[in-house]
């Protein structure tokens, strides 16, 4: 018991996330890569962990030589390994937004356990199937442990002696015979509404205290002059704020949610100065916008919710009132 909990406490710490326990369950999610070894399930989640640096990945691997290297591979033991991994996915989800498990699990039913038991806790499950062909996963396997399989000395291994079942209704099939891992990558990427890092990107800087109509009219502005561009919308560490960071990134992808905008929000230092020299990639500009939107208050909004009263409501983007609501200080 003391080396499973340290395991968790020390990914969640290799993770930079531990103490992410604002955002709300339903913005999590466990991302399941089920296939064949050698499939590139693993291969995949790293790619991922590029993209989605708010994440942790646990290997089926490493895991079996780890925390599960008591066990065999019955289907009684396969069952115990997923049930552990899908307990310690668990305790990962209150320091990560998203946790990946790369793991083979052949059975149908064993995923769909895992799915119910994620989703009870109302947290997002995304079933991947990384599907390649027996042969593509033989010609990638370095270790050679399918020709050892071949040969009957291993004598239970998924795909030449032990069935596999292909996800009936996955949310996301990568055909990595097929695609590049970067393709197979953004495809769950996409499933997810999560923004290629790579993208030239709008950036806003801010305190978002709340995150309102007069934040709002600014970023709509450049957001109407190119609609495929998606934000970035960083949130100040700031210290001594109503909310904490955390519940302002949340409340912003709230509110991007409800409006159906692309965006990626992230949590960064608080910052006095911003500077640039030529020549570096971008344009910084100030935008313009009505003066009547300048005089929405976030202090007075506050002021409003603290008073108990709805006239604040009208003030804040779509999607923000409910979330404050729903998560109240």
């Amino acid at each position: 018991m003391k080396f499973f909990l340290g395991l968790c406490i020390a990914t969640a710490i290799a993770t930079g996330n531990l103490f992410a326990g604002d955002i709300p369950a339903s913005e999590k999610t466990v991302i399941w890569l089920t296939g064949l070894p050698c499939s590139g399930k693993s291969t995949i989640a790293n790619q991922l962990k590029e993209y989605i640096p708010d994440s942790s990945i646990l290997d089926g691997d490493q895991v079996r030589k780890t925390l599960n290297s008591d066990l065999g591979f019955s289907p009684e033991d396969r069952q115990e390994n997923l049930r552990r991994t899908t307990e310690v996915a668990k305790l990962l989800l209150n320091s990560n937004k998203y946790v990946m498990i790369a793991c083979v699990s052949p059975a149908q039913a064993v995923r769909d356990n895992a799915r119910a038991e994620i989703e009870s806790l109302g947290y997002n499950f995304l079933e991947v199937h990384v599907n390649a062909p027996v042969d593509t996963c033989i010609e990638r396997d370095v270790k050679g442990m399918y020709k050892k399989a071949l040969a009957g000395e291993i004598p239970v291994f998924t795909g030449v002696s032990a069935p596999y079942e292909d996800p009936a209704t996955a949310d996301v099939v990568c055909n990595t015979s097929e695609e590049t891992v970067v393709e197979s990558a953004k495809k769950i990427l996409a499933a997810l509404n999560v923004q290629d890092p790579q993208v030239g990107h709008a950036m806003f800087v801010g305190r978002w205290t709340p995150f309102h109509k007069g934040h709002w009219a600014i970023m709509e502005k450049v957001h109407k002059e190119n609609p495929e561009q998606p934000l970035l919308v960083m949130v100040r560490n700031t210290k001594n704020e109503y909310w904490t960071a955390e519940y302002r990134k949340a409340m912003v992808e709230a509110g991007l949610k409800a409006m159906g905008i692309k965006g990626t929000v992230i949590i960064i230092p608080d910052i006095k100065s911003i500077n640039w020299g030529r020549g570096v990639g971008y344009t910084p500009r100030m935008v313009d916008v009505d003066a009547s939107i300048h005089a929405i208050s976030g202090t007075e909004i506050r002021r409003g919710i603290k008073a108990g009263e709805e006239a604040w409501k009208e003030c804040v983007c779509p999607g923000v009132a409910d979330y404050i609501l729903a998560n109240p200080r």
